[in-house]
């Protein structure tokens, strides 16, 4: 965002094309590597600025020199479609709605008190140091840029006063308050994040923050040049010191007024945590506080006093490094991917089938793809609406199944209800769970049925026998159209899952499938993320089911030859087979993505073009007041 605003700014001072020209591959960039909403917040936010400066000054050339920027911005944007367009039809697929994000704006709207770690970042503990007991998640809550730097953006109010950059002051102080109302809990919000607002109704509302801490930073900047330059009537300076010793005062009164506070259950010494990083941030304060009032009232003129700006800004830096190491804290490699026998019997036996947790040994979400081996649940916003559909539905029997925003977890209770313990085995079969780990003083191995795979002093892991293979062949196809209909047939239990398969249109040709002998059989010979490779053996047509999820851009090829995939079973893959032995090959190859790069492509041709029409235009028609 600092790089685009630069371009802008420098752009609107000397009209040198090559800072137009960048707009459109630093766009590209934000696109391609940074979060949807934050790319989609920092576009807002610059095209706002650049409204605001145009409208501040006279430009020569006018509305065609206020428009350039904005076609080099939509030119970023068709660079990007490589990624956007795969992006746009993976959002078609997925959970991601204002309805499922609603709790997000109950947790992620915040209270006004919250905005003491403006100043103080640690007022409510950290969790590197396990004392976090704000409120919501620290890392999405995070507005810290300070005390020293809000005192100089105090001080920025002061200038306004000044024509030269009076306007950008006002600015960032109308972005500043902006910001804040929009992630604090109040009826107006509660009204804005209803509104289904794309990336605004679903996205956490408190990721506007760093456009925040950006428009203290400025101010910030704004009130130390000030100073600095020894510009401040020094009645005013004092004026401006009072209210916010005055306004740090009270915020140590409270804290010390409330140390008997009750605390949160998990932090039994919270108010000693406030109290603490207060009086941290008070020492950085008192120093810098001090060292202001020795430049205002001792000979500030002359050079040897110049050294105070720099020790300033260099306990700025100190502080903001100690932060900032709390905030993101690093640890070594090994502490992430511990050597663990539990975790190498996995991955060995499993191989590409999948694994579950029962109870206490239940395996977090995301955790197997770090290690690789293959887990059922897994968080990520963006998940398959379907699949998230087929698991709640196991885990609660309700239709329409209630959908968690970013989670996809089976009910991991080792006791269940025998209803509830059906549906789960049920999903189980479905999602080829082989293996189920336990933990031995929770369930001991006596209480198990089925076969130990393996066993230390603390876990072992059972396979299971009723599970269906990765991939199978089938010899009876049933055709449900209803969603609803279809869920409750595949929790049946007179429906067996190992002859028939559920689709949900007419496969041509084949209003129902031959018996298939019992020699026939589906061998994986290669599983990777893009490509899985299937040789297939039967006696009589038959039909494919690989329980991997249906997505478009998933191509089948059988002996090299492209079949039409099938969604089969709610949320998997499917393909007809004939009879005889036959190579399968899935292979992830999507229409988005060639769209997408076409596109691309496209828009290079174009971004060239137009940068080729405007120097000429430069050289053909230079301006009256150009060098000659």
């Amino acid at each position: 965002m600092p790089f685009l605003l630069f371009l802008l700014e420098r752009y609107r001072e000397n009209s040198q094309k090559i800072y137009l020209f960048m707009l459109a591959p630093a766009v590209f960039v934000l696109l391609v590597s940074t979060h949807f909403q934050y790319s989609f917040y920092i576009l807002v936010f610059v095209c706002f600025y650049w409204i605001f400066r145009h409208k501040n000054k006279e430009l020569a050339n006018g509305t065609g020199r206020f428009i350039y920027p904005f076609l080099f911005i939509f030119l970023g944007l068709g660079l990007a479609s490589i990624q956007l367009i795969p992006a746009i039809e993976l959002f078609k697929y997925a959970n991601l709605n204002a309805e499922s994000s609603s709790f997000i704006f109950n947790s992620f709207l915040l209270p006004l008190n919250h905005f003491v770690t403006v100043l103080i970042p640690n007022y409510f503990g950290n969790p590197a140091t396990y004392n976090y007991w704000g409120v919501s998640d620290y890392i999405e809550t995070a507005v810290y840029i300070g005390i020293i730097p809000c005192l100089f953006a105090l001080l920025s109010i002061l200038k306004i006063k000044e024509k030269r950059n009076s306007s950008l002051i006002k600015f960032y102080l109308f972005i500043l308050v902006f910001t804040v109302l929009i992630s604090i809990k109040w009826p107006f919000t509660t009204w804005v994040y209803g509104l289904n607002i794309p990336f605004l109704s679903i996205g956490v509302p408190t990721r506007i923050f760093f456009i925040t801490t950006f428009s203290l930073a400025v101010l910030s900047g704004f009130g130390y040049e000030y100073w600095y330059m020894q510009k401040i009537i020094r009645k005013n300076l004092l004026i401006m010191l009072f209210i916010f010793i005055s306004f740090v005062a009270l915020i140590f009164l409270v804290t010390v007024l409330n140390l008997n506070a009750s605390c949160p259950e998990f932090v039994t010494n919270c108010r000693i945590t406030s109290l603490r990083n207060t009086l941290l941030e008070l020492l950085g304060f008192a120093s810098v506080f001090i060292l202001i009032m020795v430049y205002l009232l001792f000979k500030f003129g002359k050079r040897k006093y110049n050294v105070i700006p720099l020790i300033i800004i260099f306990i700025v830096y100190v502080l903001g490094f100690y932060n900032s190491y709390k905030f993101l804290p690093f640890s070594p490699r090994e502490t992430f991917f511990p050597k663990n026998d539990l975790i190498e019997a996995v991955k060995q036996i499993s191989g590409n089938t999948r694994v579950f947790g029962m109870g206490s040994a239940n395996i977090t979400t995301n955790f197997a793809t770090s290690f690789h081996f293959y887990d059922p649940q897994y968080t990520y916003p963006i998940y398959i609406k379907r699949y998230g559909e087929l698991v709640s539905f196991a885990n609660t029997g309700v239709f329409p199944p209630p959908l968690l925003r970013s989670d996809v977890e089976i009910v991991k209770d080792a006791t269940l209800s025998s209803v509830m313990e059906f549906r789960r085995n049920r999903l189980m079969s479905l999602l080829n769970v082989n293996y189920l780990i336990f933990k031995k003083d929770e369930i001991p191995v006596s209480f198990t049925k089925e076969k130990i795979a393996w066993e230390n002093d603390k876990w072992y892991i059972v396979q299971r026998t009723q599970s269906l293979p990765h991939a199978y062949l089938v010899n009876k196809l049933e055709i449900v159209k209803e969603e609803d209909k279809e869920l409750n047939l595949l929790f049946n239990s007179s429906f067996d899952l190992n002859t028939t398969a559920v689709v949900e249109q007419k496969i041509l040709g084949i209003p129902q499938l031959k018996e298939v002998d019992k020699g026939s059989m589906a061998i994986i010979k290669e599983y990777r993320e893009n490509n899985v490779l299937i040789e297939t053996h039967s006696s009589a047509d038959s039909f494919l089911v690989l329980s991997d999820n249906f997505y478009p851009g998933w191509k089948a090829y059988v002996d090299g030859k492209e079949v039409p995939i099938y969604r089969t079973n709610y949320t998997f893959r499917g393909v007809k087979i004939p009879h005889g032995v036959h190579v399968v090959n899935f292979v992830y190859n999507p229409v988005s993505f060639k769209i997408g790069v076409l596109l691309s492509i496209t828009f290079v041709l174009l971004y060239g073009l137009v940068i080729f029409i405007l120097i000429k235009k430069r050289f053909l028609y230079p301006r009256s007041d150009s060098p000659r």
